[in-house]
């Protein structure tokens, strides 16, 4: 397959997420017109679509927004580290909350997949 992460992997080279909750746009259907998209052919009306094809799909018994999205990124072992970005105190609480539930099952991975193999429902 191949991919930036793999290629890390196979140097002993350490992946750092960032920007895991897309500028907010992932966390929380709350806008305060920050957000901002850093990949070309994207908006943040495309990574809105996106986020709410992925919530509807995995449904609320997984946590919050932000806790799914980084217990997302505990799911892949080739990743280092989470950078996280926080506004308020309890968005850090959150954050060791969904450290504590760990890495999304491989059922619910298998689900957001086969999502990002539809274009999130596109196809």
């Amino acid at each position: 397959m191949g991919g930036i992460i793999e290629a890390c992997r196979a140097n002993n080279v350490a992946v750092m997420a960032i920007r895991i909750f897309a500028a907010g746009i992932i966390a929380t259907d709350q806008r305060t017109g920050r957000e901002s998209v850093l990949i070309t052919d994207t908006s943040v009306a495309g990574d809105e679509r996106k986020a709410k094809a992925v919530f509807d799909a995995i449904g609320t018994d997984q946590g919050t927004r932000a806790q799914i999205a980084l217990r997302f990124v505990l799911a892949n072992p080739d990743v280092s580290c989470a950078v996280i970005g926080s506004a308020e105190l309890h968005h850090i609480d959150e954050a060791l909350q969904a450290a504590e539930m760990g890495a999304l099952l491989p059922h619910v991975l298998a689900r957001l997949d086969a999502l990002y193999e539809s274009d999130f429902g596109r196809v």
